[in-house]
């Protein structure tokens, strides 16, 4: 909720099935955050700025924050339950373990820019990464899975 200012916004989940209105409170710089998604059961990922962030709204506390980007973050895919994904500005894919904050791949797009203020899409699967860019959309293929990495 941002018509309060010029207080930090107020971030609102509301859960349909169990009528359920949660304000989240300590929220970590809220008035920062660019990005948000839904992880795992009962977390949120923020971006902020060059790092990203899990908050447990349930718990309502920072569980990690994910650093090691030298610019903006300008995408995230928390699809997976354990890995975590973001591109930086500067075309870095930093692949994570969500659960120990450690990075396990980071992997530079070439040739890809992202000046012109889109939202960049990412999506990983295995062992291919697909991002957005400005000039179109880039395929890279890992030689092994994230998930095989980490073993």
């Amino acid at each position: 909720d941002r018509s309060l200012a010029p207080s930090p916004p107020v971030f609102r989940l509301v859960q349909l099935e169990r009528n359920e209105h949660l304000e989240l409170e300590n929220f970590p710089t809220a008035q920062n955050v660019t990005l948000i998604r839904l992880w795992g059961a009962n977390c949120l990922v923020c971006v902020i700025e060059s790092s990203l962030v899990i908050y447990d709204y349930r718990k309502q506390e920072v569980r990690l924050t994910l650093t090691g980007h030298n610019d903006e973050i300008l995408a995230v895919d928390a699809r997976d339950p354990e890995i975590l994904a973001t591109l930086a500005k500067d075309a870095v894919v930093r692949l994570w373990n969500g659960r120990t904050g450690q990075c396990i791949e980071e992997v530079q797009i070439p040739e890809a820019s992202f000046y012109l203020g889109y939202p960049y899409c990412l999506s990983v699967s295995g062992h291919r990464i697909l991002a957005s860019a400005d000039e179109g959309v880039f395929l890279v293929e890992l030689d092994t899975s994230p998930e095989a990495r980490e073993v």
